[in-house]
């Protein structure tokens, strides 16, 4: 599956620019490929997100280290996967007569963009849960949650600067979640569904539903997998 400019192009044209996708374009026979392609560009973008990151916060990093965190980005391949399959039988369960094919792409379209724009406004958050996993060096604690605790309501008073940016990009990243999830995924979800009585509803629950699956798995699975990752590879070069 070669990724090239026409890829990237689309990237930016269907995953970046999301309000120009459209319902039908997840019903062509080669849909599902075309948006696995999307959803690499986007995790490739947010990979060197987290490099970046990485590079800018952490000092004295090792080799497994300098792979594992940008690792958390291919990750999430899981969290987009667990979300489209969740979304997909909530719309059947739903009786919507979903397309597999047009939930997949769309999926992968919205989850293509959604990605690394989060990352990039959580950069001093994840950097926070580098800091607090370096310290604690337990895979068990959830780090993202403390990190974003720390840094809303730290214990130290912080500048009031420092406070308002972290209080902005958290709400720059909620209404990211909106606009891509519930604003643009769910007018497309609707485009691609035979129109039906109350369709609006149900395209509205089935995606509280898996984002609801999807915030269960990542607090109690896809962070713990994460942090045990890390801690095999810090492990493994000492």
């Amino acid at each position: 599956m070669a990724i090239g400019y026409n890829q990237i192009a689309e990237w930016l044209r269907r995953g970046i620019a999301i309000q120009n996708l459209k319902g039908h374009d997840g019903l062509v026979a080669d849909a599902l490929t075309n948006g696995l392609k999307i959803l690499s560009v986007g995790i490739i973008a947010a990979a060197l997100v987290e490099t970046a990151v990485v590079q800018v916060f952490v000092q004295n990093l090792t080799t497994g280290q300098y792979i594992g965190y940008p690792l958390f980005a291919a990750l999430l391949v899981l969290n987009a996967s667990l979300f489209g399959l969740v979304l997909f039988f909530a719309l059947w369960i739903f009786r919507t007569e979903p397309n597999s094919r047009a939930v997949s792409f769309l999926t992968c379209c919205v989850f293509s963009g959604l990605i690394p724009l989060v990352m990039l406004l959580s950069t001093e958050q994840m950097a926070e849960a580098i800091r607090l996993f370096a310290h604690y060096r337990d895979p068990g604690k959830p780090y993202l949650k403390e990190a974003y605790i720390n840094l809303l309501l730290p214990e130290q008073p912080a500048g009031t600067f420092a406070t308002v940016r972290i209080w902005c990009f958290l709400a720059l990243q909620l209404f990211i979640i909106w606009w891509y999830l519930f604003k643009h995924l769910r007018r497309t979800l609707i485009e691609s569904l035979v129109p039906a009585k109350g369709l609006s509803l149900k395209v509205t629950a089935a995606l509280a539903l898996a984002l609801i699956a999807d915030a269960v798995f990542v607090h109690f699975y896809f962070g713990r997998a994460y942090w045990i990752i890390m801690a095999t590879l810090r492990q493994a070069e000492t």
